[in-house]
């Protein structure tokens, strides 16, 4: 009977060890998220059966007569432009204090995962072509012609938003490339040269894992990479056409992206391309939202 009833107390105090601990989770956790106070731009959203979607936003102060298109993120979508708990709402915001009259800023969705490869024989590839020849004129349709077009993202969209101005001059007159995953090591690069590199730049190996696994959908083999590394598009000088670039990256990027990024805009200015380079003081997508806001605000 004593030991029925020690179980029993044992038992008793385990739960309530186990509730007070898990109360005390509860409330130790994140209450709420911390939101932007700003007036979302007006947005219109049109899913396209060639298999993307775009939104069009236009500020509530108007519009400049500028499209700015916007590729997200990696598991994002075309409506993360008026997220009031990222960093576009803050963008969007800092125009309105300003009383600036940007431009209207286009979403542009294939998916949680894609990269704007030019088609070769990988299977995912070709969706450069399909940007430039389905989603540019179906976006005008709408918007009508641009008095400029400018291309920005974050992550993998900023790898978008590079590979698309740099292989398509004449097309946009600035790229802003916040956070881009840029690499000086191929993703077909034997695994030894991508282990030295994971130990130089601090990446997290399963991001770059991920990254590795990911680029056979998209490149065929060495050559398809190289037609689409903004590395390599900036080694020689800038062609007619060839947009100004920004680019930003945190010191401690998780993808390691800094010394790539780095690379690319000393590379970038040394053979006459106009180049902003804003290293940051942070980790992945640490952004400098006043600086961003002036890029997208202001003509070349």
């Amino acid at each position: 009977m004593t030991r029925t009833r020690g179980r029993v107390v044992l038992a008793v105090l385990l739960a309530v060890g186990l509730g007070l601990y898990a109360a005390w989770g509860a409330v130790m956790r994140p209450q709420g998220d911390q939101r932007v106070a700003y007036t979302p731009a007006e947005r219109t959203c049109t899913d396209d059966p060639a298999g993307f979607t775009f939104c069009v936003y236009r500020a509530a102060q108007g519009t400049d007569g500028r499209v700015a298109y916007h590729l997200h993120g990696r598991n994002l979508d075309a409506q993360a432009w008026n997220d009031d708990t990222y960093y576009t709402s803050m963008v969007q915001a800092r125009w309105a204090e300003q009383g600036v009259r940007p431009p209207t800023v286009v979403g542009v969705s294939f998916g949680p995962v894609w990269l704007l490869a030019a088609q070769n024989a990988a299977p995912k590839s070709g969706l450069l072509e399909v940007f430039r020849d389905r989603v540019l004129p179906a976006v005008e349709a709408q918007t009508g012609p641009p008095r400029a077009r400018l291309i920005f993202g974050e992550s993998m969209g900023g790898v978008n938003a590079l590979a698309a101005g740099l292989s398509l001059p004449g097309v946009f007159s600035r790229v802003v490339a916040l956070c881009p995953p840029i690499y000086e090591t191929s993703p077909f690069a034997p695994w030894g040269e991508t282990w030295d590199a994971l130990k130089r730049t601090g990446a997290d190996p399963k991001l770059v894992l991920a990254l590795r696994t990911l680029a056979p959908d998209y490149f065929a083999d060495e050559a398809a990479w190289a037609a689409f590394s903004p590395l390599a598009a900036v080694q020689g000088p800038p062609p007619a056409g060839a947009p100004s670039l920004y680019v930003s990256v945190g010191l401690y990027d998780a993808y390691g992206s800094y010394a790539g990024a780095e690379r690319l805009a000393r590379d970038a200015r040394r053979n006459g391309w106009r180049t902003t380079w804003r290293p940051l003081y942070g980790g992945h997508c640490a952004i400098d939202v006043d600086s961003v806001a002036a890029a997208l605000a202001t003509d070349d």
